[in-house]
């Protein structure tokens, strides 16, 4: 994820998981690939436990919106409210091709 405004920067690494520096942060999530989808879905562990009949993104725990999941930034007090605040992120995955998405948010 890049901020595309010098106004917005990402918070350290205490805040965010992965790499950080004032523009960029890189998080890196990990999936199931394969056959291990199978082992994970009868696995008697209950952090790698998928329950049946749902996604395994949506209900694995390692997949949930949380703040350490997040992304933390800090806005510049030059920032004016109503600014919109745009972030580039590149997407990497591992069945698919690469892309790039634009996401706007705006300063209150």
């Amino acid at each position: 994820i890049e901020s595309l405004n010098p106004d917005v920067r990402f918070l350290n690494s205490a805040a965010n998981m992965g790499i950080v520096s004032d523009s960029e942060v890189q998080i890196t999530y990990i999936k199931i690939n394969g056959t291990q989808i199978v082992d994970s879905l009868s696995a008697l562990n209950p952090t790698m436990h998928v329950p049946l009949g749902n996604s395994y993104f949506s209900t694995n725990p390692h997949f949930d919106k949380s703040w350490t999941t997040a992304v933390w930034v800090k806005v510049n007090a030059t920032a004016k409210r109503g600014d919109v605040v745009k972030f580039q992120v590149g997407l990497i995955p591992s069945n698919g091709p690469t892309e790039t998405l634009i996401f706007e948010t705006m300063v209150n």
